[in-house]
């Protein structure tokens, strides 16, 4: 999964997240910003 290039939308990334699993959409939003944070500060 590269998000370098700028095809990666947050909110895209965290509708497929709550479409794909809202049963886990606390951790998955937890690991969504942990990424987003990675990506700002790498």
């Amino acid at each position: 999964m590269d998000c370098h290039t700028g095809s990666c939308p947050l909110s895209q990334g965290l509708a497929k997240v709550s479409s794909l699993s809202s049963s886990r959409l606390n951790l998955s939003f937890v690991l969504s910003v942990f990424t987003v944070f990675l990506l700002f500060f790498d």
